[in-house]
C-alpha cells in the first residue's frame, strides 16, 4: 500500500511550478497568522500590557453617555458608609441605578505608617461594586490635612499603593487631588497643581502597567467653576501639552477628562442662570480643548462633585420637592446637552453624597430612607435607562 506520504510527494512532482508556488505562500501564511496571535497573546498577557490601551476597551467607556448620573461616597466612610452597612441605604442606593461613584481614601494606609487598612478601603471599594457602579478613586492629596504638615502628609508612594489597591479591584478611573485651588486644600494656581501634582500622572500610568493594568487619569477637580476659572484650566491644559510635545507625544501627558466642581444653581444661590452659565463655560473649554490641545476629542469634560448649594440661605429647600426637581431636572438637561462640537457636554457628573452628611446634601436621610433629592436624582436616572451601561 502506498503512504499517504508518498501520494502527497508524488502529486506535488506533478503540479506546475505556479501551483506549487501557491501551495507554498497559503502554508507561509498560515505559519504567518498563527506566530502573530502568539505574540500578541504574550504582548498583552497580565503584566505585558502595551503601553498604548486597547481602542475599544477606551471607547466603550469614554464613549458612555450615562456616567453623568453618578454620586459620591464621603472619604471620611472609609469602609462605605451606611450603604455598606444599612440594607435600607444601600438597597434604595441601588435603585436609584447610580452609574458611577466617586471614593477617596481619608488616612494613610498601615502599610505607610497611617491608620487605614487595606481591608477597610477593599470594603468601599466592594460596595460601590455591589451598586453597579463604576469607581472613581481620588488620588492623594483630597483635603488640608493631605497637605505638607498635616496629619495625613500625601506621597508619591500613596499614591502608587491607591493605584494598585483600586486597579486590583477592577478600578480604571482617577483623578489626581481635589479642588487644589480651595483656600481650604492649599490655593494652588494652575501652574503649581501641574507641578506639584500631575507631573505624577505618567509615573502612575507606567506603575499600573507594570502591574497589568491600564488606568484613566482626569484632573484637577477645581472648586469653582465661574469666568475667571476657565483661564486657569486653559493654563493646566496648556502645561500638559507642552509636556505632551517633550516627552515625544506621550499621551499619558494628556488628562483623560478635565474636572471641576459646581455648587449652588438653587434660588438663593443662582438658580437656572447660574446653571446655564455653567453649561456656556463647558461649551467654551470645549472649543478651546478641540483647537488646542492634543488628542482633543478624547478629552472629556466631568462635573466630579455638585449640589445644590451648602449656603445656609438655602434653608429648607432641601425638603422641598418641587424645589429639587426644578434643579436636578436643570442640571441634567445642562449636562447632556449638545456641545459646538456635536458630542454630549459633559461625560460624567458626581452628585455630593450619597449618604455622608447625615442627612443635609445627601440623597438619603441618616436612616437610609429617601429624600427630595433622592426623587428628583432617580427620576432622571431611571429615564435614562435606555443607554445602554
Amino acid at each position: 500500500m502506498i503512504s499517504k506520504t508518498s501520494k502527497i510527494r508524488g502529486w506535488f512532482r506533478r503540479s506546475g511550478p505556479g501551483h506549487r508556488r501557491g501551495v507554498l505562500l497559503v502554508v507561509l501564511g498560515v505559519v504567518l497568522v498563527v506566530v502573530l496571535l502568539i505574540v500578541i497573546e504574550v504582548w498583552t498577557a497580565p503584566g505585558q500590557r502595551s503601553s498604548v490601551p486597547a481602542p475599544a476597551a477606551r471607547n466603550a467607556l469614554f464613549n458612555r453617555t450615562d456616567l453623568i448620573y453618578g454620586s459620591q461616597i464621603g472619604a471620611w466612610d472609609m469602609n462605605g458608609g451606611a450603604v455598606a452597612s444599612n440594607p435600607v441605604a444601600f438597597n434604595n442606593a441601588k435603585a436609584a441605578d447610580i452609574r458611577v461613584v466617586r471614593f477617596q481614601m481619608f488616612d494613610r494606609p498601615t502599610d505607610l505608617g497611617g491608620t487605614e487598612s487595606a481591608a477597610t478601603f477593599d470594603s468601599a471599594l466592594a460596595t460601590i461594586r455591589n451598586l453597579g457602579a463604576i469607581p472613581l478613586i481620588g488620588l492623594p492629596p483630597n483635603s488640608g490635612r493631605q497637605l505638607p504638615g498635616g496629619r495625613e502628609p500625601w506621597s508619591y508612594q500613596w499614591q502608587q499603593w491607591v493605584v494598585q489597591h483600586a486597579a486590583a479591584h477592577g478600578a480604571v478611573l482617577f483623578e489626581m487631588a481635589n479642588e487644589p485651588d480651595n483656600a481650604l486644600y492649599g490655593r494652588l494656581t494652575a501652574a503649581q497643581y501641574f507641578h506639584d501634582y500631575w507631573v505624577n500622572v505618567p509615573r502612575l500610568k507606567a506603575y499600573a502597567r507594570s502591574l497589568g493594568h491600564t488606568i484613566y487619569v482626569g484632573g484637577p477637580a477645581w472648586a469653582g467653576w465661574f469666568p475667571h476659572d476657565l483661564a486657569d484650566i486653559e493654563t493646566f491644559l496648556t502645561l500638559c501639552r507642552h509636556a505632551y510635545y517633550a516627552h515625544g507625544r506621550d499621551r499619558a501627558w494628556i488628562p483623560d477628562f478635565v474636572s471641576v466642581h459646581l455648587y449652588g444653581g438653587g434660588p438663593a444661590t443662582g438658580g437656572q442662570a447660574r446653571i446655564a452659565m455653567w453649561g456656556s463655560l463647558f461649551d467654551q473649554l470645549r472649543v478651546w480643548i478641540d483647537a488646542h490641545m492634543p488628542h482633543g476629542r478624547s478629552i472629556k469634560l466631568a462635573n466630579s462633585e455638585y449640589n445644590y448649594g451648602i449656603q445656609a440661605n438655602a434653608g429648607m429647600t432641601w425638603h422641598d420637592q418641587a424645589a429639587m426637581t426644578a434643579y436636578y431636572n436643570a442640571m441634567f438637561a445642562m449636562a447632556k446637552a449638545k456641545a459646538p462640537d456635536g458630542s454630549q457636554r459633559l461625560w460624567m457628573m458626581n452628585q455630593f453624597c450619597i449618604d455622608s452628611n447625615n442627612g443635609g446634601l445627601d440623597l438619603l436621610n441618616p436612616n437610609g430612607t429617601v429624600r427630595p433629592a433622592y426623587i428628583a436624582f432617580r427620576h432622571n436616572s431611571i429615564a435614562a435607562l435606555s443607554t445602554s451601561k
